[in-house]
């Protein structure tokens, strides 16, 4: 019995930990260079291909990894992205700057991102037994969380301190680990699963027909894009425009923020060593998502900082909870043949609905104001969980595809 408190896990949580440092690395340093390197167009322009090629190739990404091997997959897509942060650096050395150079990495970072996040995501399914999956996500989302809030000032000051270039040569050498990590996995035993033949877009076709043709994956999949797609702007821009009009400090505006993050922690903190308690995976997702609609809601009506940041831990608490437990048993319910391509339909759903999100809540503020809005998104989620909650999905049983 593999549980995730084992040699190989271990291994690997380091391994994508490095990974997503890194990856966050690479944004921070691509937004200073931007914002360095022209008009507020250009910077507009480079952000949006780094993303927006991520999210197209990301379609095909899993279907990729499914027919490559996840692991497999994963190694050549680190790879690749040492070699284009090396790459990067390299640019950075440029003066001035060139937008159309920053650019074109952007382009291929997002490029290889595309297929190197369902891989990854779908190499850590081999590490554990299918019964520990859970647990592990939960470890695996604190892990990832903490890498990535580490990573933001981290590459901040090395770029103050060494300049931007120095700052991508030490991405690169932290994604050297990420890359060393499953190398060594893969050469320890770590295997990908039988791979899948088939033209690209006939698996992408099959995944999501597999996908929407499983009642409790389907719910799953649903219920993870909308929590995702729906709760970050309330944070992100409530807490700014509450503070805007609560005549915040700057660092009264940071507690909010802190209180998420370390209410996060918590959250992913209780799936990973309290798996005994947690009995059926989708209904105690709906549960914690009930529990962040009340942080959620009494966020967007607090004006006090304190009390804001204490409503903010208890959203990030319930939802990081939520978000880790529902991913685990994402994975749980999706056959090893299939997990590229069910990794990239989560992928897609988190960078397809969140710009959503922040439309429609940007609007809702704008014709109502910060505490209707926040309100209103709190209440549609938890009518839409309650929903979930009483229907036949949720009242049936969980069982691992084998």
């Amino acid at each position: 019995m593999r549980s995730w408190n084992n040699p190989t896990s271990r291994v690997f949580l380091a391994g994508h930990g490095a990974d997503r440092g890194a990856d966050q690395f690479f944004y921070v340093i691509l937004a200073w260079a931007a914002a360095h390197s022209g008009s507020a167009l250009s910077f507009g322009l480079i952000m949006t291909v780094g993303t927006l090629s991520r999210a197209v190739v990301t379609v095909f990404g899993g279907a990729v990894a499914d027919r490559a091997g996840v692991v497999e997959a994963a190694i050549w897509s680190l790879a690749a992205r040492v070699v284009l942060m090396l790459a990067f650096g390299w640019v950075l050395t440029a003066s001035p700057l060139s937008s159309w150079a920053l650019t074109g990495v952007a382009l291929a970072f997002g490029f290889a991102d595309g297929v190197h996040l369902p891989a990854m995501e779908s190499a850590g399914t081999l590490v554990v037994d299918r019964e520990h999956l859970r647990s592990f996500q939960g470890v695996l989302s604190w892990i990832n969380k903490t890498a990535t809030a580490a990573a933001t000032p981290i590459a901040a000051v090395l770029i103050g301190w060494q300049g931007a270039s120095a700052a991508a040569v030490t991405g690169a050498a932290v994604l050297g680990l990420a890359l060393v990590s499953v190398v060594a996995l893969h050469r320890r035993g770590l295997r990908s699963p039988a791979r899948v033949d088939g033209q690209l877009l006939e698996m992408v076709r099959a995944g999501f027909s597999y996908a929407l043709g499983r009642p409790q994956l389907a719910t799953l999949l649903a219920l993870f894009a909308i929590v995702n797609g729906l709760t970050l702007a309330p944070l992100v821009t409530g807490v700014a425009l509450t503070g805007r009009d609560n005549n915040w400090s700057a660092g009264q505006y940071g507690l909010g923020y802190v209180g998420f993050f370390v209410g996060s922690l918590i959250g992913a903190g209780f799936i990973a060593v309290g798996r005994r308690y947690v009995a059926h995976g989708l209904r105690w997702s709906l549960m914690f998502v009930l529990g962040g609609c009340v942080g959620l809601a009494g966020m967007a009506v607090a004006g006090a900082p304190l009390i804001v940041c204490g409503f903010a831990a208890l959203m990030g608490a319930f939802f990081g909870a939520g978000a880790a437990l529902m991913m685990g048993d994402i994975k749980t319910e999706t056959p090893p043949e299939y997990m590229g391509r069910v990794m990239s339909m989560v992928t897609m759903s988190i960078a397809g609905l969140q710009p959503v999100g922040y439309a429609l809540y940007g609007w809702l503020a704008g014709v109502t104001s910060v505490a209707t809005a926040g309100v209103t998104t709190a209440v549609t989620l938890a009518v839409a969980a309650a929903i979930v909650f009483v229907s036949p999905v949720a009242r049936r049983r969980q069982v691992a595809p084998a």
